[in-house]
């Protein structure tokens, strides 16, 4: 806790301006889409072959049942981020989660008054509350639609629990949970809006989680 109060915040426009922090962004992301359409591999086709229009129901049976583009994808949350940005906060997803934590301990007179860190972190700020936030809202929003889009487009399908799914997903589940926190985030909160604001944290949390992900799927810790 006192290593995360004292930690400097680094942001790149106080070192470089904002054109530069922007330009070097835009580099970074551009020579990260080259490396992923160079060398990336494709588990199925993005799009299906092209169809002339027929009929609204057909193009929207299209749009929930095959696989979008990751350029429109990247664009529409990159849209989106800017909007929340500008309009209410940053997008993250760990806000509510941890401010359900904290009231349920507070009801119950566990752990520390402060949060040190988590309680400034716009996107994430951890605070006793009784309501559900913005960005729990969000939340909702996010799994509500997520499982309508996969039971429209027949995607849905319950997993066989077994010992090593289980163990890797609680094991997976609490490590990210608990790195989330001690780099004051999440996949979201600080991936993609610490990114979109120049927050030097955005990138060192992309460059361990990159890393995270290609040693678990060398383990093969993702196959059941």
């Amino acid at each position: 806790l006192n290593a995360i109060s004292e930690s400097p915040t680094i942001w790149l426009p106080h070192y470089i301006g904002y054109s530069g922090s922007l330009i070097l962004t835009l580099g970074v992301l551009l020579a990260i889409a080259y490396l992923a359409l160079k060398f990336g591999k494709n588990s199925e086709p993005f799009t299906a072959q092209s169809i002339p229009f027929s009929s609204i129901s057909l193009s929207l049976r299209r749009l929930i049942n095959e696989r979008w583009s990751p350029i429109a994808t990247g664009a529409l949350v990159g849209v989106i981020g800017v909007v929340a940005y500008l309009r209410i906060e940053p997008l993250g997803v760990t806000r509510q989660i941890s401010t359900t934590t904290r009231t349920w301990m507070a009801n119950r007179e566990l752990g520390s008054d402060t949060i040190f860190g988590l309680d400034r972190m716009a996107g994430c700020i951890a605070v006793v509350s009784e309501t559900i936030t913005n960005n729990g809202w969000l939340i909702l929003g996010i799994v509500g639609a997520s499982l309508a889009a996969a039971i429209a487009g027949n995607r849905f399908k319950i997993t066989r629990l077994t010992p090593r799914n289980t163990a890797t997903a609680l094991i997976g589940g609490v490590l990210l949970g608990w790195s989330s926190m001690i780099a004051l985030g999440c996949t979201i909160g600080v991936l993609l809006s610490g990114t979109q604001a120049f927050a030097l944290s955005g990138w060192v949390f992309f460059i361990f989680a990159l890393l995270g992900t290609w040693v678990g799927l060398k383990l093969r810790f993702h196959k059941s």
